[in-house]
Formats: C-alpha cells, sequence, structure tokens
C-alpha cells in the first residue's frame, strides 16, 4: 500500500467516524424525544387512572350506603354490585396497560444504555486502570451449574473485567453481581481461573446508595461523560 493510499484510506476512516456518530446522535435525540413523549403520556394516564380511581371510590360509598338503607331492594343492590365489579375490571385494564407501556420504555432505554457503553469500550477497552486486547458483548454461557449472561466482557493475558449495563440499578444488585455472579463465572469459566477478576456497573444515573454499595464492594462505576465514558474506580476489588 503506498502512502497516498494509507492516507486515503485514514481519511475514509475518519469519516465514516464521524458519520456514525452523527447517527448516534440523531438517534439519542429522536430517542429523547419519543422518551419524552412516553413520559408525558405516562403521567396523563396516571391523572386519569386517579381519576378513575376516585370515581370508583364514590361509587362503592355509594353502593356501601345503599346496602345499608332499609328502602333498597336486594336487586337494586345487586345491579349496582355489578355495575361496580364492571368498573373495577376496566380499571384493572387500563392499569394494566399503563404498566406494560412502563415496561417497554425500560426495555428501550436498557438496549440504548448497552449499545452506547459497548461501543465505548470497544474504542477504548480500558477499565480501572487495566488495558485490555479483547471484547465480548452480550455473551452467554451455560452449563450444569445454570446460565449467565454478560454485557460487556474485557479480558487480556490475565485479567478479566465483567461489567453489567442497567437502565437503572437497585442497590441489591450490587451484592448479588459481587457474590453470586462471581461465584457463578468462575464455575463457568474455568479457563479464567487464573486470572484476576473485576466488576463495574454502566448505567446513565445512580442513586447515592447504589454507589456506596459499590464502594463497598470494590466495584467499578462506569457513567456517560459527552460522547465517551468515565470510570470511577477507586477502591477497584480482584475478586
Amino acid at each position: 500500500m503506498t502512502d497516498q493510499e494509507l492516507k486515503d484510506l485514514v481519511a475514509s476512516l475518519a469519516e465514516d467516524r464521524k458519520k456514525s456518530r452523527e447517527e448516534f446522535e440523531k438517534s439519542r435525540e429522536e430517542f429523547d424525544r419519543r422518551m419524552k413523549e412516553s413520559r408525558e403520556k405516562f403521567d396523563r394516564r396516571m391523572e386519569e387512572t386517579a381519576r378513575v380511581m376516585e370515581e370508583l371510590g364514590r361509587k362503592v360509598d355509594k353502593v356501601c350506603g345503599k346496602v345499608g338503607g332499609v328502602d333498597e331492594s336486594g336487586a337494586q343492590v345487586d345491579r349496582q354490585l355489578e355495575k361496580t365489579a364492571r368498573t373495577m375490571e376496566e380499571l384493572g385494564r387500563k392499569v394494566d396497560k399503563v404498566c406494560g407501556k412502563m415496561g417497554g420504555i425500560d426495555e428501550n432505554l436498557g438496549y440504548h444504555a448497552e449499545l452506547f457503553f459497548q461501543d465505548a469500550f470497544r474504542r477504548k477497552k480500558v477499565f480501572g486502570g487495566v488495558r485490555y486486547d479483547y471484547i465480548d458483548t452480550n455473551t452467554e454461557r451455560e452449563g450444569d451449574s445454570g446460565k449467565m449472561e454478560v454485557d460487556i466482557m474485557l479480558y487480556n493475558g490475565d485479567s478479566v473485567a465483567l461489567i453489567e449495563v442497567k437502565n437503572r440499578i437497585h442497590p441489591n444488585f450490587v451484592k448479588e453481581f459481587a457474590n453470586d455472579r462471581v461465584k457463578k463465572f468462575r464455575t463457568l469459566y474455568p479457563d479464567y481461573d487464573d486470572y484476576k477478576l473485576y466488576l463495574g456497573i454502566a448505567a446513565f444515573s445512580f442513586d447515592k446508595k447504589v454507589l456506596e454499595e459499590a464502594k463497598t464492594y470494590g466495584v467499578g462505576i462506569v457513567k456517560q461523560l459527552g460522547e465517551g465514558i468515565e470510570v470511577e474506580a477507586d477502591g477497584l476489588k480482584a475478586y
């Protein structure tokens, strides 16, 4: 390859990377717009649900009052109870629909987060000051002891880093990650028995309790920083 061909190749790669970043930004802007719309729709549905609950409460109070009245016949009470039952059934369907929409939003956010952090680690395979040679994403291994999925796995000749990506991280997950999942990894990946194992959790935001738990168990924190990432690895523990 001539010097000019090499220059042309580098220029082409730079242009492709620029286009990829622009497409990613457009995709993220569109996702944020849709997310805002979904939140607004959810808020409206919750307000509607609250109104239905309030109306239902009034109807239940009315029925109970009629049941206690001596001037109401049993047939009238039965009709009121049937009507209330239908209202409650309709309310249940609305609540299920709202919960289903929220579940879809969480899945989209989780998928978006995985793509972002995986792409960032592909560009720079460094975690906690350790440089890695390879990266595997969304890997799965199954054996007699069970099954394990890993969002991001970095490795070199003597170290492995397991990084879990979440939309929302519960504090209990940190403990489970540091205890149960480490044991499962050692069982399912015996070829890494002699390797130092490091853990990390990645998300767009963290609450205080999660950060405290991560510090307790020596788990690294990976956050978004512009188009890249920021890794907080003070006290990172080798398992």
